[in-house]
């Protein structure tokens, strides 16, 4: 493990929503005709870490990206952070992680803890179209309550964008691995953050070995803003979730979350963090 690389390839053909920038945007505007639009994009985000201590790792990155936009409806094309973008916007640049990991089964972890944090650098001397940065602090910690498969795992993150990003490369909240319960891009802004606290519980057979079924129930809170001294308005978040185990220590997760008046259903092959 003296050497990971990871990568990873994304690609989203679909027709999906766009509220407006920020927490006010999101909060009262209504998803139908005037959200309504197609969406095409695309990530490759390749990345090489090395360890240079034990558990700790220092790595380089590349990021690039692009949006395409299609169909807009007239709300959208009068958005202005919209009109100071455009419908096509390709970003480009490098990065740094520094990463801490302790875990020990980073797909379903019962113990230990993750610290990472890495910053990218877009930029149109890097091939893209629009220059700014991108500082995200992750941190997971995960603990054994009073037998094997009883966890409590929580999580705080944030998430700051500075410089000229585009309407559809700003940070979002409400996803299958942050607040469950939330539509994906409604709520977008130059920073945001979150805590999750979420217990995990595994179920015994009767001869007291570990069963395949199990089930979770989290609790979080969410920010967002223009900046970390004007964020704006809290988002709660609520949910429960069925675990089974495919493979030793892998689960599919079937998880109900609500927010604040929402609701969302997902189904997963692995754990929300």
């Amino acid at each position: 493990d003296n050497l990971r690389w990871n990568t990873d390839l994304r690609i989203r053909d679909l027709n999906d929503n766009y509220w407006g920038v920020g927490y006010e945007a999101g909060r009262s505007t209504e998803k139908g005709a005037d959200t309504a639009y197609r969406r095409f994009w695309w990530e490759f985000r390749p990345e090489t870490l090395w360890q240079i201590l034990p558990n700790f790792f220092v790595g380089v990155l590349w990021d690039i990206n692009q949006t395409i936009a299609s169909d807009v409806n007239s709300t959208m094309a009068a958005d202005p952070d919209f009109l100071a973008y455009g419908d096509n916007n390709l970003n480009s640049g490098p990065g740094a992680t520094v990463l801490f990991d302790t875990r020990d089964f980073p797909q379903n972890a019962w113990s230990g803890l993750l610290i990472e944090t890495s910053a990218v650098f877009y930029s149109e001397y890097f091939g893209g179209q629009n220059d700014y940065q991108v500082l995200t602090i992750d941190y997971r910690q995960y603990r054994t309550l009073w037998r094997d498969g009883t966890v409590l795992a929580w999580q705080i993150y944030t998430e700051g964008r500075w410089g000229e990003v585009p309407w559809d490369s700003m940070s979002r909240l409400g996803s299958v691995f942050d607040l469950r319960g939330y539509y994906d891009g409604r709520y977008r802004d130059k920073m945001v953050a979150w805590v999750l606290v979420e217990y995990r519980h595994t179920f015994t057979r009767r001869d007291g070995d570990l069963s395949k079924h199990g089930f979770v129930a989290w609790a979080g809170l969410g920010t967002l803003g223009p900046g970390y001294t004007s964020l704006e308005g809290v988002l709660p978040n609520l949910g429960v979730g069925y675990r089974f185990e495919v493979q030793p220590r892998l689960n599919v997760r079937f998880d109900i979350g609500w927010g604040m008046d929402t609701f969302g259903v997902y189904f997963n092959f692995q754990e929300a963090f």
